[in-house]
């Protein structure tokens, strides 16, 4: 059989066009991948191998043409080539399959409706309860729906045929995206609650205490070889999530994965490290099987630190004795800087539900011995709470993943990715970041132990309180535009910086400190979208938040506001007017002189007009509101920029342009 015959198509390659010409070239390279992975032990080949290959630089980027899964691609031609000895896609005779629209529709009914099982009650033998679960995929609704599968089998189509003629026929067919969410317990919640106002309490009888927690915990990152679409993880279920997981090098096939604690805090002798007391690597990560044990003076003890398991195995994942080790040595480090033992908040992890803080041990080391309540162990499934830490790990793995995706192949071990990630976590971390978290914690602690932070359920009557509301606007995330986003940063920072400043002696804010703190560079510059006068904006806010327990404007009754035309020219010649102010003349005692000085701005002529501000209380509105229905009714208006010019030294000149008496 000669050569060409073996790689020819249906058609010659002169009388084939471009795209034509392409797709023989892609699947030829499909046909040559699938051949290199060929097991003359077992007569097969080795699709997923061959799809690695069929990925790899050597394909020109070919497999970019392919839209259904390769190793899948890869299969079938190779199969064509086998039996018909050519690459061409097989001779289809006939029309093509016609699913009935009856058939598609029922399959749709079938795909929506989900499917219900049956799970045990934990603590209660024989006690059983039914849930609906929807299906994910097409192929998981076919493996577990006799009746899809029937309706696919009649016509002898692929799942994903099946599928478009089933959106051709049904519109209402479509694909979310679901979040589960905790529900809580009557009794978590009331633990929540009185966590909370614990904390309010603390740190109304010591404000210095916020600077001294240190938000710690362990999280993954791993590096995984094959493309997305074919990726299968198999860990233990608190391992790996998948956003925890970086699809990018066709070099490796073995997962690359990093295991590290952070600890991060807000006290300003961490300023110059970004807020990070400590990052290490733990026990678990890809070529360290054992993690080094360092002095207080940062360098490596004799030999390496080895961690075993309960079972006697040497461990593969932070063990309870490695957790109190790390917590040790960011207690004596912060201890050290500060001269403070720090307020560790940790959550309920197995590995830290039975660490004692009054007696903290570390191989090699004295104990710490520190007050019980230095442990801040925050309530079950609260991670709002542990912000300080949570806020670091979103926002840390996608600037690691950004770098994997811009090194591509060039990280391929275990040590490269390391640097990576901890350059992210150390010095790549925002300036601030830590702080700005810490100072809205006590407006989160006040919603939790609010009636709006009460999200449970009630049997009776079937009330739901979510917590999204207490600190949500008069609209949902999902349909507020752009700038109306913005506007809700914008209150929510100015809400943060008035609870910042809550005095719990006298019960009350101060606006000033607290428009000090918006203008700060923690708040990102969203200050500049406030016109009006900050500490009036910030403490309008908060009042709202106070009273209705959210961040949007009070809901305006009624219709708008209208100034009668009448004290609207009466409001512009007043502020058209100025105001005439008395100077003493300086070389003559006793003399002196009256001068006109028109108004700069609306509040200036508010502060110093009793006759303006009469007219403004009188409609209740603001003071820009107030100016624009005066530009409305009075088409000359006299505001011009003015030059300063030195004033006249000699009293001739004073008494010729002002009013002089003596």
């Amino acid at each position: 059989m000669a050569l060409t015959r073996v790689a020819s198509t249906s058609k010659s390659a002169e009388t084939q066009g471009s795209s034509q010409r392409k797709d023989a070239e892609t699947r030829e390279w499909a046909v040559v991948c699938a051949a290199s992975t060929f097991d003359f032990g077992t007569g097969e080949i080795d699709p997923h191998k061959a799809a690695i290959l069929f990925r790899s630089r050597h394909g020109g980027g070919v497999h970019k043409r392919v839209k259904e899964r390769h190793s899948v691609f890869i299969e079938r031609h190779y199969k064509n080539f086998r039996e018909f000895g050519c690459i061409a896609d097989a001779h289809r005779s006939g029309r093509p399959v016609i699913i009935s629209e009856e058939d598609a529709l029922a399959a749709s009914k079938i795909l929506k409706a989900g499917h219900w099982v049956t799970e045990k009650i934990k603590g209660l033998p024989g006690a059983t309860y039914e849930e609906l679960i929807y299906f994910s995929t097409m192929d998981e609704a076919l493996l577990k729906s006799p009746q899809l599968q029937a309706i696919q089998q009649k016509y002898g189509v692929s799942p994903s045929k099946l599928l478009k003629r089933m959106h051709a026929v049904d519109p209402d067919l479509i694909r979310i995206t679901l979040r589960s969410h905790h529900k809580f317990s009557y009794a978590e919640l009331q633990d929540r609650i009185r966590w909370c106002l614990t904390m309010l309490a603390r740190v109304a009888a010591d404000p210095s205490m916020m600077y001294h927690i240190v938000f710690c915990d362990e999280s993954t990152f791993v590096l995984h070889g094959l493309s997305k679409h074919s990726v299968q993880v198999y860990c233990s279920a608190g391992a790996a999530r998948p956003s925890d997981v970086c699809f990018i090098s066709d070099k490796t096939i073995k997962p690359i994965k990093v295991h590290f604690f952070l600890a991060v805090t807000a006290h300003g002798q961490y300023e110059d490290a970004n807020g990070v007391v400590l990052y290490e690597e733990c026990s678990g990560t890809t070529d360290i099987d054992r993690r080094a044990n360092k002095l207080q003076d940062g360098s490596e003890m004799t030999g390496k630190q080895e961690y075993w398991t309960k079972e006697n195995e040497l461990a593969k994942s932070t063990t309870e004795e490695e957790m109190e080790a790390l917590l040790h040595i960011v207690c004596t480090k912060f201890q050290k800087k500060t001269g403070h033992w720090p307020y560790l908040s940790i959550d309920n992890a197995s590995i830290q539900a039975h660490i004692d803080v009054t007696c903290l041990k570390r191989e090699g080391q004295p104990n710490i011995s520190m007050p019980a309540h230095h442990n801040l162990k925050i309530p079950n499934y609260s991670p709002d709470i542990n912000r300080g830490i949570e806020h670091q790990f979103g926002g840390g793995k996608p600037r690691v993943r950004n770098e994997c995706y811009s090194l591509n192949h060039q990280v391929i071990t275990g040590a490269e990715l390391r640097k990576i990630v901890r350059r992210q976590f150390t010095t790549g971390v925002p300036k601030y970041s830590v702080a700005k978290d810490v100072a809205g914690l006590t407006l989160l602690w006040q919603i939790i132990s609010s009636p709006a932070g009460q999200q449970w359920t009630d049997q009776e009557s079937g009330r739901v309180m979510d917590v999204d509301k207490a600190a949500g606007t008069s609209k949902s995330a999902e349909t507020q535009g752009s700038s109306q986003r913005k506007d809700a940063e914008t209150r929510e920072w100015a809400v943060v910086c008035a609870a910042s400043t809550f005095d719990f002696g006298t019960g009350e804010i101060d606006p000033h400190k607290a428009a000090i703190l918006f203008r700060s560079r923690h708040g990102g510059g969203v200050h500049k979208r406030v016109k009006e006068r900050h500490s009036v904006f910030i403490e309008r806010h908060y009042k709202n938040f106070r009273e209705f327990g959210c961040i949007a404007d009070a809901h305006r009754s009624g219709r708008p506001v209208i100034i009668s035309e009448e004290d609207a020219l009466a409001a512009s010649k007043i502020l058209k007017a100025g105001h005439w102010v008395t100077e003493k003349i300086k070389g003559l005692p006793g003399a002196t002189y009256e001068e006109l000085i028109y108004f700069s701005t609306m509040d200036e002529a508010l502060l110093k007009s009793p006759q303006l501000q009469a007219i403004q209380q009188k409609y209740g509105v603001s003071p820009s509101k107030l100016l624009k229905r005066m530009h409305a009714v009075d088409p000359d208006p006299e505001y011009s920029s003015r030059q300063s010019h030195p004033r006249a030294s000699t009293l001739a000149h004073i008494i010729g342009f002002a009013k002089t008496s003596v």
